[in-house]
């Protein structure tokens, strides 16, 4: 299991932070995200390994909506860590992370297409 994993530092825009996260996340309420951030806490996290057939079918991303997620609290002002795995990681690497996982979704379906020509 690959796990990418965010903490904000605390400060006087922590409010405007918990809501962008309670968008993200409606399964914790707003006290358990501040004493997140209050004690240093991870925020929100991603396993990359997760998928749900039903967002699949929906059209949702939940790894781009995760980005997003990171997007709008850096545009808030918020100071983010990520980590992949444990180990602090740039927004750079993650991007690449990303768009690498996009590229190997559309070879294997392009692989997977390819074989079903061929029956």
């Amino acid at each position: 299991m690959d796990l990418i994993q965010i903490k904000i530092t605390k400060d006087e825009q922590s409010v405007s932070y918990i809501k962008l996260i309670r968008e993200y996340d409606k399964s914790m309420s707003m006290s358990q995200i501040k004493q997140k951030i209050e004690s240093n806490d991870f925020i929100v996290k991603y396993d990359t390994n997760d998928y749900d057939v039903v967002d699949e079918i929906n059209g949702i991303d939940k790894k781009r909506e995760f980005r997003e997620l990171i997007r709008k609290l850096q545009r808030a002002g918020a100071e983010t860590t990520i980590y992949y795995n444990g180990r602090i990681i740039s927004l750079e690497f993650l991007d690449n992370w990303l768009k690498t996982m996009d590229e190997i979704k559309k070879e294997v379906e392009t692989d997977m297409d390819r074989e079903i020509d061929e029956c």
